[in-house]
């Protein structure tokens, strides 16, 4: 009796093992889930709208990913965000991030901006970086882009921001507070 039910029950883990390779995010009926812009107010008259994703560089390391806009909601602001900005936190021991140094965002026609280090006095972790976008948010176009982020001893590595995530962030710069 034990044994038939522990071969039923091995049974099952390897049905349920199979339809997850079968059915997993790789056999191309399946989209990866982009996160949804979200927004929270902060305090009387201030909204933040971010996007946040967790986006692997060449080597494999995971990066979060998080452009955030803090604007003003009392009725008669104007909408123009009192800052945006681009954070990128690397897992500890991964890549220690160079500051100050700019950030190098590229396109796929090769436009290139530079967008300034905010933490360039005291960041919060050494794998932490935070740009600041504000300046060219605008003329981004919608379309993946190629992160150039500035390490310690002169190296670099590169993200690539895929579309949908470009998207999403036009959707958090042009986002009205409501």
């Amino acid at each position: 009796m034990r044994r038939s039910v522990w071969r039923l029950l091995v049974g099952w883990v390897i049905a349920i093992l199979m339809s997850g390779l079968i059915l997993g995010p790789g056999n191309g009926l399946t989209r990866p889930a982009w996160a949804a812009v979200t927004q929270i107010k902060e305090s009387v008259g201030q909204v933040l709208c971010r996007s946040q994703h967790s986006l692997p560089d060449a080597a494999g390391h995971t990066w979060q990913v998080i452009l955030f806009k803090q604007s003003p909601c009392a009725p008669g602001v104007a909408a123009e965000p009192s800052l945006l900005y681009l954070r990128l936190a690397g897992l500890p021991g991964a890549a220690e991030v160079a500051h100050p140094a700019p950030l190098i965002l590229t396109t796929s026609t090769g436009q290139v901006f530079n967008a300034p280090d905010v933490f360039w006095e005291d960041a919060p972790a050494s794998t932490i970086g935070q740009y600041d976008l504000k300046a060219f948010a605008a003329d981004l176009p919608a379309e993946p882009l190629r992160l150039t982020i500035p390490l310690i001893d002169q190296e670099t590595v590169e993200l690539t921001i895929p579309r949908p995530v470009v998207q999403e962030w036009q959707t958090v710069i042009r986002q009205q507070a409501s």
